[in-house]
C-alpha cells in the first residue's frame, strides 16, 4: 500500500476553519496528520485524538443527517423506513453515541467510537439542557415526515437521485476540492438539498452556491439549471423554498483565495506540512472556550 500523503486540498469546512482560527486549522490538518499510527509521536497522537471530538450540538446535526440519509437510501431502494422506525433509529444512535463516549470507548478506538466535547473537558450538561438536544434530534426527523419530505422523494424514482451525503471531488486548478451535498436530484432541474440544524447563516448560502459549480462540474448541469435549497430541518416553521445562490464568479474568486492564502501558511519548499508560527490563534475567547485543541494550544 502506497504511504498517504498530506497534500492541499480545498472544502468549504476547511475555508470556513481557515477564517476561523488557523491555529486550529493548523491542528486539524498538519498536526493531526500521522496520528493514527501507533508509532507516530505523542504529539501528534494527541493531536489526532483531539481532531476526533466532537461538540453535542455537532453530534445531534450528524445524527440527524445519519438518518435521513438511511431514510432517503430505503426510499431508493423500494423499503421506505416508516416513521416509527425512523424515531427509533435517531433515538438508539444518541443512545450509543452517549455511552461511548461517557465509557471513554474511545480510548479503544478513537474513529469508531463518539468523544463528546462535554465529557473529555469535563463540561457536562444539565439534563434538562441534553434532554432539549435530543428533542430537537427526535423533531428534526418528525419535521422530515411532517413538511412532505419523505412524500416529495418517494414519489422519485431511483434514477432520479443523484448523491446522498457521498464524499465527492473535482480538480481546481491542480487543488482537490472535496464536496459532499446532503441529497441531490435530477427531476425537472437540478435540485440539491441541505439540512440544518443550526440557525439561518451567509455561510449556508455560500455552501450551497459552492454546490452550483460542484453541479456543473460533476454533472455539466447549466448553473441556470440548478436550484439550491436548505433546510432547517429542526425549525417546523421554516419555509422550504430554493434560494438565490451568489454568482459563481465570485464562488471560484472566492476559492482562488482562500487555496492561495492556505498554500501561504505552508513550510518552505514543501506541500505537505505549515508553519504553526503562520497559524496564530483567534483573538475571539468565545470561540478558543469551545475549541477541541485547547488543551494543547500554545
Amino acid at each position: 500500500m502506497s504511504k498517504l500523503v498530506n497534500s492541499l486540498t480545498w472544502s468549504c469546512s476547511r475555508d470556513r476553519l481557515f477564517n476561523d482560527c488557523r491555529r486550529a486549522y493548523y491542528y486539524h490538518y498538519y498536526g493531526a496528520w500521522g496520528g493514527w499510527e501507533a508509532s507516530a509521536p505523542e504529539e501528534n497522537r494527541k493531536t489526532y485524538l483531539l481532531k476526533n471530538i466532537q461538540g453535542v450540538d455537532a453530534w445531534v446535526g450528524d445524527s440527524v443527517h445519519k438518518v435521513i440519509k438511511a431514510l432517503i437510501e430505503s426510499i431508493k431502494a423500494g423499503s421506505p423506513l416508516g416513521h416509527d422506525q425512523a424515531r427509533r433509529k435517531i433515538k438508539e444512535m444518541l443512545v450509543t453515541g452517549w455511552r461511548q463516549s461517557n465509557e471513554k470507548l474511545w480510548q479503544k478506538h478513537i474513529k469508531k467510537n463518539l468523544n463528546l466535547f462535554e465529557h473529555y473537558y469535563n463540561k457536562e450538561l444539565k439534563p434538562d439542557v441534553l434532554a432539549l438536544k435530543i428533542k430537537k434530534a427526535v423533531s428534526s426527523i418528525d419535521n422530515f415526515y411532517a413538511r412532505g419530505l419523505f412524500d416529495t422523494f418517494s414519489a422519485l424514482g431511483r434514477e432520479s437521485f443523484l448523491a446522498v451525503d457521498e464524499l465527492d471531488s473535482f480538480d481546481e486548478g491542480g487543488v482537490r476540492v472535496f464536496a459532499v451535498p446532503d441529497c441531490a436530484i435530477k427531476d425537472e432541474r437540478y435540485v440539491l438539498y441541505d439540512w440544518k440544524t443550526g440557525k439561518p447563516s451567509d455561510k449556508d448560502i455560500f455552501q450551497l452556491s459552492f454546490y452550483v459549480l460542484y453541479a456543473g462540474k460533476k454533472w455539466h448541469a447549466a448553473y441556470s439549471d440548478v436550484e439550491i435549497i436548505p433546510v432547517y430541518i429542526s425549525d417546523p416553521n421554516s419555509v422550504i423554498t430554493p434560494i438565490k445562490p451568489y454568482p459563481i464568479d465570485k464562488i471560484k474568486e472566492h476559492m482562488t483565495l482562500s487555496i492561495a492564502a492556505m498554500r501561504g501558511v505552508l513550510l518552505k519548499g514543501r506541500s505537505d506540512a505549515a508553519d504553526i508560527d503562520l497559524c496564530p490563534r483567534t483573538d475571539n475567547l468565545r470561540r478558543c472556550a469551545f475549541c477541541r485543541f485547547q488543551a494543547i494550544c500554545r
